[in-house]
């Protein structure tokens, strides 16, 4: 859990190039964690590919900048380990993403199998993802 916390530290300073390699060291130990961090880092376009946008003629400083660009295939692929590795908050991105068909194909009967095992994991997301996306309530 050291490189996971030290990834941590260093996305929270937004050194997310650090970030990244902490958690990928952890990752490939098998830290179903670390591969969680790994997703996020994608999903919120965090790490891998930015887009400038710029404007023709720039009148102010802030007329030009750099945008983030989430990266969902390389999320649901980190967020998939996670799940897989038996990690619920993993479970329950995984289930997020196959229902809104974000970094892969949408399927609702696999939206719901991995949100209830998130849910069955104490994730208390996965189960009010259950009621807003099908109506499912559990105790």
């Amino acid at each position: 859990m050291e490189a996971v916390q030290k990834g941590l530290s260093a996305e929270k300073n937004e050194d997310y190039e650090q970030a990244y390699q902490c958690f990928s060291e952890a990752a490939q130990a098998g830290n179903p964690v670390a591969a969680y961090f790994i997703g996020n880092l994608y999903y919120y376009g965090r790490y891998g590919t930015h887009e400038v946008l710029k404007v023709d003629k720039p009148i102010m400083p802030w007329d030009s900048w750099t945008q983030p660009v989430p990266d969902y295939k390389q999320a649901f692929a980190w967020f998939m380990k996670a799940a897989e590795g038996g990690y619920a908050d993993g479970m329950n991105n995984v289930g997020v993403l196959y229902h809104f068909g974000q970094g892969v194909e949408a399927d609702d009967e696999r939206s719901k199998q991995w949100l209830q095992e998130a849910a069955a994991g104490g994730v208390a997301q996965a189960k009010a993802a259950l009621k807003d996306f099908f109506g499912i309530e559990l105790d």
